[in-house]
């Protein structure tokens, strides 16, 4: 008999032991021996093909491991709970003013009545308080919403629940949903207040209805603009799926939103913006003061954020290793193969921002260095000189390559054409000389506006700044909404 590591098959049945025939394997021995484990099968190797495509409704959240995790879950608790208190007091709020709009109000197609909509505004801020027990302090939002006779329907991304309570706050839209919303507690009453356009997805009849009611209220400005979400349902941000028909056709103009999720840079600018009291009575003065000061937190964000950012990517390097080795015995299955590509797929992201600062790092360096008095400064001045360096002219069908005679030539030129003509000096102005009209020149009196500020940094290029240690306009130009006051103020 063959030991327990062993592996025994019978290779015929019969009734009898003593024609039946075993072959014992060590697969131990095997797998150290020889890293191609199906080779005693005389198979040369096989190798799992990579997935060539993404799942967009994967979000690859990372699990609570370790004991500095837990004890951060455990330390938190407390703040959970107040959250969730604050949570079920606006909730509550907010579904006992929905129904108190919504109280004897029977003529559901036609818009809500002011007075109505004005007591709508006290579940918006709830939802506000919501956001914000949720985590959610501050949002920031880049551009802004269209006039409603501009463009009628905003259609949007769907990532999380959080988005609809965001419009809902934000803009107290008309949606398109689901009829099962209708039936949720709680929401399912908010949603009505906010004139929803049920559909059921898999009946013609109701999506045709659906398409009649959407072009019906955005023909109407009396109504509010129309929300949907044309990929119905959720994913995970990163992709886009193949989008449904319903929003596109009414053939109404529609303005795109986008939700995107970058922690932490924002949430640091912002914050610190606002709450930077560096108060002189020169606005320039003042500016300066509160550049500087964002600096600083920006600069402590930044040393948090690469030590973060390293230590992901060692994490990322030694999870890619031990996958790597698992389908190299054969042991992975398919969810490894994806977990392989999404670990390279965030190594890449890393680098990338990896190079981004090496070549902003570059820029610093040869803004402080290159014109000090060193060998590289007298290098790189000494290269461009040859390169821009006239090695010889033509002059009078002649070619003269001799420095000196090159000059001299030059010199004559030159010299030529910017001697004195008294002949042809101007004495007195004439009357047919173009000048400024009264309009243009009262014209240059006038304040400077915002649209002119806001054009002339749009007219220089993103990675130019007043220094090497200034902040770049793309900076300015990123975050215009947050910056565009204090600078109109100089």
């Amino acid at each position: 008999m063959s030991s327990v590591k062993d592996l025994e098959t019978p290779l015929l049945s019969s009734s009898s032991d003593e024609h039946e025939c075993r072959v014992n394997i060590d697969l131990d021995t095997l797998l150290d021996a020889d890293e191609n484990p199906y080779r005693f099968i005389g198979s040369d190797g096989y190798e799992v093909p990579e997935s060539s495509t993404v799942d967009p409704f994967r979000n690859h959240t990372p699990k609570a491991e370790g004991v500095y995790e837990w004890v951060k879950i455990i330390v938190c608790v407390p703040i959970a709970l107040v959250r969730l208190v604050l949570f079920g007091l606006c909730l509550c709020v907010g579904y006992v003013a929905t129904k108190f709009a919504l109280n004897g109000w029977k003529d559901k197609q036609n818009p809500m009545p002011k007075w109505r909509c004005r007591v709508m505004w006290i579940t918006r801020l709830c939802t506000r308080g919501i956001l914000f027990a949720f985590g959610y302090h501050w949002i920031q939002r880049r551009g802004k919403p269209a006039p409603r006779e501009t463009a009628p329907i905003l259609v949007s991304n769907h990532v999380s629940y959080i988005d609809p309570i965001f419009f809902f706050y934000e803009l107290f839209p008309t949606i398109v949903a689901s009829e099962s919303h209708d039936s949720m507690p709680f929401v399912g009453t908010i949603i009505r207040a906010m004139q929803v356009i049920y559909v059921n997805r898999f009946s013609h009849q109701s999506r045709k209805h659906a398409v009649n009611e959407i072009k019906r209220k955005a023909s109407s400005d009396r109504f509010p603009r129309l929300l949907l979400f044309p990929e119905g349902t959720t994913t995970n941000g990163r992709l886009l799926i193949s989008f449904q028909h319903g929003a596109f056709i009414p053939g109404y103009p529609i303005q795109p939103v986008v939700f995107l999720d970058e922690p932490g840079f924002n949430d640091i600018l912002s914050a610190t913006w606002e709450h930077t009291q560096h108060e002189h009575t020169l606005k320039a003065i003042h500016f300066k003061n509160k550049l500087k000061g964002l600096k600083g937190h920006l600069r402590s964000w930044w040393s948090n954020n690469l030590k973060s950012r390293n230590l992901s990517k060692q994490d990322l390097l030694e999870k890619l290793r031990v996958v790597d080795f698992l389908i190299e015995l054969g042991t992975a299955t398919s969810s490894y193969i994806e977990e392989r590509n999404h670990i390279k797929s965030k190594i890449y992201d890393i680098e990338k921002k990896e190079i981004a600062d090496m070549a902003q790092k570059a820029k610093i360096k040869w803004s402080i260095e290159g014109d000090e008095n060193s060998k590289y400064y007298h290098g790189i001045l000494n290269k461009k000189r040859y390169s821009i360096a006239i090695k010889g002219i033509k002059h009078e069908g002649s070619w003269i390559t001799k420095a000196s005679q090159v000059k001299q030539i030059f010199l004559d030129h030159f010299s030529s054409k910017f001697q004195r003509m008294d002949s042809i000096r101007i004495q007195h102005r004439s009357p047919r000389f173009k000048s400024l009209s009264e309009d243009h020149s009262a014209s240059l009196l006038q304040p400077v506006t915002m649209e002119e500020i806001k054009l002339a940094v749009w007219s220089c290029g993103n990675d130019k700044a007043p220094g090497p240690d200034g902040f770049s306009f793309a900076l300015f130009k990123r975050h215009w909404d947050i910056f565009k006051y204090d600078i109109m103020d100089q």
